[in-house]
């Protein structure tokens, strides 16, 4: 598989598009339901509150939010070199060696873990005050200094596996990755808790993406850049 560039940004939106929802809305509310003092002292005198919870209402997808529940078992081990080719490995010691000797540089804390509730999932940009973006060995270097457990290669392969499944039987929108898009925006996500060796004897992590149409995944090179559209994805510590 080909490294994919560009699948991390979202799309902006436009100036018509914001203003055609303004329309949906002014000819769709149902405004004699509505009690005029409490629109005036909840929405309209708190513009600022407003807005965040609307936001909020539309990247639900313009549905009020629920309690919910994404839970996935995970494969006891993922077999790097079936999935993706015999050459590639985790990588082994230090970001400057040869990636073939010493301790797999990974999150081995993700071993203890049997199943996840992908809702109660975390999405890290690693991105300080006025960061446009950062290289990957950059955010590797701020996940670990971090108390969250980095996901790696089990918990991709458990949302890809899972997308597979509802895909052949014609049910893709029912998988929990499409669940995170629409209940977190999310269209890219990285795993760095798995840090892959290339080919090349590059640097890699692998993630997931979609492309408007499908999910698909891919890995990518921390010699990139990675900015707000490409978050990490994290698990609280217990600890």
């Amino acid at each position: 598989m080909q490294e994919k560039k560009g699948w991390c940004e979202m799309k902006a939106v436009s100036r018509e598009q914001a203003v055609a929802v303004m329309a949906v809305l002014m000819s769709n509310v149902d405004w004699d339901e509505l009690d005029g003092k409490a629109l005036q002292d909840e929405v309209i005198a708190d513009p600022k509150g407003s807005g965040r919870r609307f936001t909020q209402f539309l990247k639900n997808g313009a549905k009020t939010a629920t309690v919910t529940s994404f839970p996935l078992k995970l494969a006891p081990s993922f077999n790097l070199a079936k999935f993706i080719g015999e050459d590639w490995s985790v990588w082994k010691g230090p970001a400057n060696g040869n990636g073939l000797e010493g301790e797999e540089d990974r999150d081995v804390r993700e071993d203890s873990l049997t199943a996840i509730d992908f809702e109660k999932l975390i999405l890290e940009t690693n991105l300080q005050t006025g960061e446009i973006s950062i290289s990957g060995e950059e955010k590797l270097r701020r996940l670990k200094e971090g108390k969250n457990i980095r996901l790696g290669a089990r918990a991709f392969l458990a949302l890809w596996n899972d997308y597979q499944a509802h895909k052949a039987e014609g049910k893709p929108q029912e998988s929990v990755l499409e669940k995170l898009r629409r209940s977190k925006n999310m269209t890219c996500i990285h795993f760095f808790g798995t840090i892959l060796r290339g080919l090349d004897g590059t640097r890699r992590v692998l993630y997931l993406y979609f492309d408007g149409r499908e999910r698909d995944w891919c890995y990518d090179w921390l010699g990139n850049h990675w900015s707000a559209g490409c978050p990490s994805a994290l698990l609280a510590s217990v600890n």
